[in-house]
């Protein structure tokens, strides 16, 4: 039955933004510090496993960057909880997305790094924002009433 149908494929995506909304809550909590980028790069990355390439392309930014925190010296290279990549198919070129996200990590500029006070190891340069996860909730919520809707007619 489609009502049975979109009931599981509503559960799942309710599921994952609970958990985007629980990383949002977390990230809003982090102290912002002053950091510099050291390196930054897109490259071209497709899935290997045991000697074979699966998948489509996928183009990913990778940022090294530099903060102090608490009187010690810090080196970072997660750029978001959220992997920004790009996938694209017949070897296009990144999306314009990624490739804008990546003009602001230009080496030797001076970025905000948000850090886990408690785990200062754990930094992002791009914070997980609240409207990610109630997209996702808003999606899922139609799928359930959709569903309900569907059982009971």
């Amino acid at each position: 039955m489609l009502s049975d149908l979109l009931l599981l494929i509503a559960v799942p995506i309710l599921i994952m933004a609970a958990v985007l909304l629980f990383g949002a809550s977390k990230e809003a909590r982090f102290e912002v510090v002053k950091g510099t980028v050291q390196t930054s790069k897109i490259e071209k990355y497709r899935y290997t496993r045991g000697g074979e390439t699966y998948g489509s392309v996928s183009w990913r930014l990778f940022v090294d960057y530099e903060y102090e925190f608490g009187g010690e010296d810090y080196e970072g290279d997660r750029v978001s909880t959220s992997l920004p990549i790009s996938t694209t198919l017949f070897g296009k070129a990144p999306s314009k997305k990624l490739t804008r996200l990546a003009e602001q990590f230009k080496p030797g500029k001076s970025v905000n790094v948000y850090v886990n006070s408690a785990s200062p190891r754990k930094a992002v340069l791009v914070p997980t924002s609240y409207s990610k996860g109630l997209k996702w909730v808003l999606a899922g919520l139609a799928l359930l009433a959709f569903s309900f809707y569907l059982k009971r007619n």
